[in-house]
């Protein structure tokens, strides 16, 4: 009887451990960055790759550089959350800066641009939140 018995306490105290990693693993596992990604194209809706994206704010150290792909998409994927200023230039186009990008725990800002055409000295500066997806 005896052996049984502690055969039971030591299988209860392994599933309690197991409980208790699961438990841990779980809270490790919680989000605390968000993204912003985008695709950036010409007015006429052709993609634009190579073109220079910088992230800034408050939130980062540092400001943040991509160079979109041969679709045009961009991504930054680890974001502390608040809000951020996403810059767009590529040669020959006018540069976009998307003030107001608001990053969320868990989510994604999504910023798409569309670039004109002119010099980089040219600026167009837009003033709205972004989508979250």
């Amino acid at each position: 009887m005896r052996s049984r018995s502690s055969a039971n306490g030591i299988l209860t105290v392994l599933f309690s451990v197991a409980v208790l990693i699961l438990t841990a693993a779980f809270a490790f596992a919680q989000e605390n960055t968000g993204a912003v990604q985008g695709t950036v194209k010409d007015t006429a809706g052709a993609a634009i790759p190579g073109a220079k994206v910088t992230l800034s704010g408050q939130g980062l150290v540092r400001t943040l550089e991509a160079t979109t792909d041969k679709e045009g998409e961009y991504q930054f994927p680890k974001v502390p959350s608040g809000i951020y200023t996403v810059s767009i230039t590529q040669t020959g186009f006018k540069t976009v800066k998307n003030e107001d990008v608001n990053v969320v725990l868990g989510q994604a800002a999504r910023v798409d641009v569309a670039l004109a055409a002119g010099a980089v000295t040219e600026s167009v500066t837009i003033s709205a939140s972004s989508e979250t997806i």
